[in-house]
């Protein structure tokens, strides 16, 4: 083996340490939380996070890098970095965190790539998850009172268009048993042999049917039904988060 194939396979392992924080374990007061994170290449352009925040809080983020590979790997990496140092200000909401990533991105990154992220703020204390979403798939909410599930699509475009953006910012309020499911398009966008894509719809009917089950179990079947949907195997990096806030 050369030197360079040793240190590019280095630079790998270094960039997947980055990229896959060693915290599917952490727990919130009153919060449940599951993984699922499938690299193509041993290193992806997929992108997931858990910040501990103050006061009760916790960062949570999904994102995905155009591109796969090397290239696509060091921009993610900048982008954890630059996230897990924006969201430690007290004062920004996640809109803003993302114009601020936006611009970073614009300008630190060739035109040919851009980052979609859905990136918000669980508050324990108030039961609310704040949110805000650049060019990303829907966090999906799972509403346990009424078994229903709502996309929660607010924010803007990509990560990386324009230098200036403003990516409105949502609240909603987290009830019992309630459920927030983020993923990439790894899972929405696997095809079966007759070329027709999992999607959003389909993935919010499993979210549905499976919600009352605690967050283990209900990822278990969002990544179950997929698998099986996508005959032929994942075609694209498979990230996935779910956070459920506990019953009492």
């Amino acid at each position: 083996m050369t030197a360079m194939n040793v240190e590019s396979r280095q630079r790998v392992g270094i960039i997947s340490d980055m990229l896959t924080p060693n915290r599917p374990h952490i727990t919130l007061p009153e919060a449940e939380v599951a993984v699922r994170y499938i690299p193509m290449e041993g290193v992806s352009g997929d992108y997931y996070d858990l910040l501990p925040l103050h006061e009760e809080k916790m960062g949570l983020a999904v994102g995905d890098v155009c591109g796969k590979g090397i290239g696509a790997a060091f921009l993610t990496a900048s982008l954890c970095a630059n996230l897990r140092a924006q969201a430690q200000m007290e004062s920004m909401t996640s809109g803003e965190l993302l114009a601020r990533l936006n611009r970073l991105v614009y300008r630190d990154t060739p035109l040919h790539q851009f980052v979609t992220i859905s990136y918000g703020v669980w508050d324990v204390g108030a039961h609310t998850f704040t949110y805000s979403n650049a060019g990303h798939p829907p966090v999906l909410h799972y509403q346990a009172e009424t078994g229903r599930v709502r996309k929660l699509d607010v924010g803007g475009i990509v990560l990386g268009v324009c230098e200036e953006m403003e990516y409105p910012t949502e609240s909603v309020s987290l009830e019992e048993g309630d459920a927030l499911v983020l993923y990439t398009d790894g899972i929405t966008e696997a095809s079966n042999s007759d070329d027709e894509v999992y999607g959003v719809e389909r993935l919010g009917e499993v979210v549905a049917e499976y919600g009352e089950e605690q967050s283990e179990g209900l990822a278990a079947a969002i990544m179950d039904s997929a698998s099986q949907f996508a005959c032929q195997g994942w075609q694209d990096d498979v990230t996935l988060m779910v956070v459920k806030r506990a019953t009492a």
